[in-house]
């Protein structure tokens, strides 16, 4: 269970609190109360527009401050140019706002602008190894999409994923891993193809994997 983590803000100027991963700064604190770092379900938050690195907190207080306060996380776990793609994101009127201090030194990584403290997501730009995907088209020589056809696509470590192409004959493969080399097989009822396989190292996303088939020819009874 992750638990919630607090500290308290004194009635003062300038007042730094420190909850967990979190830093808070207060122009100023005209009451004090507590500050508390609360980790949350990103299932149960609007969805998120980039990909979360599994850092959701709401940031809540029970002080009473003045002006605008800035929100930093201590993000050691990070490497420094996966520190670069970070962003932090505010829960504001039903919509995230990005926040980010563009000039953030690592590894803390800052929220300015704030008007108020509730949900912060912390996103990242960069695709993870199991985001990458393998798509393509299955057509005609004429360019006429083929429907209806399967799509095989194979890891070197035995995980098959079996999918039908659609309109246009467009087919795509998701969360498959960076760094593997994929067996990519299509078979049809109808067509048959000069090269019904190709072979792929995947280090980024592939968008063109595509077959040609001839008419005609393949067909099961």
């Amino acid at each position: 269970m992750r638990k919630v983590r607090k500290t308290s803000a004194p009635n003062d100027t300038g007042v730094y609190a420190f909850a967990g991963d979190a830093t808070v700064f207060f122009p100023a604190v005209t009451a004090s109360g507590m500050t508390q770092q609360i980790p949350l379900d990103p299932a149960l938050l609007p969805p998120l527009p980039l990909r979360t690195v599994g850092l959701t907190y709401d940031i809540a207080t029970s002080a009473q401050y003045t002006g605008t306060p800035t929100v930093c996380f201590n993000l050691p776990s990070f490497t420094s140019t996966e520190f670069a793609t970070l962003h932090i994101l505010h829960l504001e009127i039903g919509g995230w706002v990005d926040r980010t201090y563009a000039s953030s030194a690592y590894p803390s990584l800052c929220a300015v602008g704030l008007t108020s403290l509730s949900p912060f997501a912390i996103v990242t730009t960069a695709p993870t190894a199991a985001e990458l995907s393998i798509a393509g088209r299955v057509v005609t020589a004429e360019g006429r999409g083929i429907r209806g056809a399967f799509v095989t696509v194979t890891g070197t470590g035995g995980d098959v994923r079996n999918v039908p192409t659609g309109n246009l004959g467009r087919y795509t493969v998701e969360g498959l891993k960076a760094g593997e080399t994929y067996i990519v097989t299509v078979r049809s009822r109808r067509f048959t193809f000069a090269q019904p396989t190709r072979v792929i190292t995947l280090n980024d996303n592939v968008t063109d994997a595509d077959f040609i088939g001839s008419s005609g020819t393949g067909r099961e009874r």
